[in-house]
């Protein structure tokens, strides 16, 4: 039977990780890519804004748990920019397809929801009652209910 890691051990790998993050920095761009060679030590921007968009959302969830605050700028930055991409579309937002080079589809939607409601930085047009960063603004919940609307649209356009 496998023995549980201890709580430290855990926390500790965790750390590990987020500490991984710091080489998946876009040298060009100064955003967050998901691709990162250790050998070479390069990042590999790899044209799949999804997995760099799901990127933000880990690195915002492993930041809170571990109560590191190194690499908020780099999600703020790379949020932010793909903050850009979102268009209107029948009342909802979407990530823009031409922008990202790849249809937008629901988990497109569903990752730049993650990110936003793990976000302390982002889109602070409105201050949500019960937010777990005591004084801090999180995501419009207007924006996130029309994205929420843009991945449903998605749903409904690949059936």
């Amino acid at each position: 039977m496998l023995k549980a890691p201890s709580p430290t051990t855990v926390t500790e790998r965790l750390s590990l990780i987020l500490d991984w993050y710091q080489g998946m920095i876009s040298e060009r761009t100064g955003r967050l890519v998901y691709t990162y060679d250790p050998e070479a030590d390069v990042t590999i921007a790899d044209g799949s804004p999804i997995r760099d968009i799901a990127s933000i959302w880990d690195v915002e969830l492993l930041s809170r748990f571990l109560a590191r605050s190194d690499l908020l700028p780099l999600v703020e930055r790379s949020l932010e920019h793909y903050s850009g991409y979102l268009v209107g579309r029948d009342g909802a937002l979407v990530l823009d397809p031409v922008r990202l080079g790849e249809p937008s589809g629901i988990a497109h939607g569903a990752f730049m929801i993650l990110a936003f409601l793990e976000s302390r930085l982002a889109g602070r047009e409105a201050k949500i009652v019960g937010w777990p960063w005591h004084g801090c603004f999180g995501p419009s919940v207007s924006k996130i209910a029309r994205l929420a609307s843009g991945a449903a649209l998605a749903t409904r356009s690949s059936t």
